[in-house]
C-alpha cells in the first residue's frame, strides 16, 4: 500500500537501537504524526517505508501512540516547542531526570546544619524550586530511627501526605518522581522537563548509551 493511502488509518513503526539491543514500536492515527515523529527524531527518511497499517482488531499498546507534547527550553522560559512523541518516551525521560536530580540533591550531612547561614540559604533556595528539596533533611539515624534534621518539617516535601517511603539510605526521593510525573498529567500542558532533557534521553536510548 502506498504511503499516500495511509491517511486516517492506525499505523505502526518498529525500530531498533544502534546495536539492535532495544526494539521500540510506536503507533499513530494517520500518517502525519508518524512523519513528524520520524523528522523530529532525526531518523533516516527511508524508515517511512517500514510503516505498517494496524489491523482493525488490533489495539495500540498504551503509552506508545504518537501525540504532540509541549516542551520549554532551558534557554527560554517563554518559547515552547511541540514534539511528536509518545507518553512512554516522555515518562522514561522524566525518570532519567528524576534520578539525576535525586543524586544532585545530596550534599552530605553538613547540609542540614541550618544554624549556619550558608546551609540555611541553600535549603531555602532549593526548597523554593518545583519538585525538589535538600534530601539530607530526611536522613534518619539507623540505630535510633530519629531524624538528624531539626528542620525536617520546614524543608521536606511530601507529594502524598499519607505515604512515607524511605530508601535504605534514609533519603526519600519519591517526591521528585511523584511530582514530576503528576505534572505531566496536569492541566498545564507543558512537560515538566526541558526539551534538552528529552533530546538527551532519546539520543542515549537510541544509541545504547543508557
Amino acid at each position: 500500500m502506498a504511503i499516500s493511502e495511509y491517511h486516517g488509518m492506525y499505523l505502526k513503526l518498529s525500530f531498533y537501537s544502534t546495536n539492535g539491543s532495544i526494539k521500540r514500536t510506536v503507533y499513530s492515527e494517520g500518517i502525519e504524526p508518524m512523519k513528524m515523529f520520524i523528522k523530529q527524531h532525526n531518523f533516516n527518511p527511508d524508515i517511512i517505508e517500514h510503516i505498517e497499517p494496524v489491523p482493525e482488531h488490533a489495539q495500540a499498546a498504551p503509552g506508545s501512540i504518537i501525540e504532540p507534547y509541549t516542551f520549554k527550553s532551558k534557554y527560554s522560559d517563554s518559547l515552547t516547542y511541540t514534539i511528536y512523541t509518545t507518553e512512554d518516551f516522555v515518562e522514561e525521560a522524566i525518570n532519567i531526570v528524576c534520578a539525576d536530580l535525586a543524586q544532585s540533591l545530596m550534599f552530605g550531612s553538613v547540609a542540614i546544619r541550618t544554624n549556619i547561614e550558608l546551609f540555611a540559604l541553600v535549603s531555602d533556595l532549593i526548597g523554593e524550586l518545583k519538585y525538589v528539596y535538600v534530601l539530607e533533611h530526611g536522613l534518619v539515624d539507623d540505630e535510633t530511627g530519629e531524624l538528624y534534621s531539626v528542620d525536617y518539617d520546614k524543608y521536606t516535601k511530601r507529594f502524598d501526605a499519607f505515604s512515607y517511603n524511605q530508601n535504605d539510605y534514609g533519603y526519600d526521593d519519591s517526591y521528585i518522581y511523584d511530582s514530576l510525573h503528576a505534572a505531566l498529567l496536569s492541566d498545564e500542558h507543558v512537560s515538566p522537563i526541558t526539551l534538552e532533557s528529552y533530546v538527551t534521553y532519546f539520543a542515549d536510548m537510541i544509541t545504547d548509551e543508557q
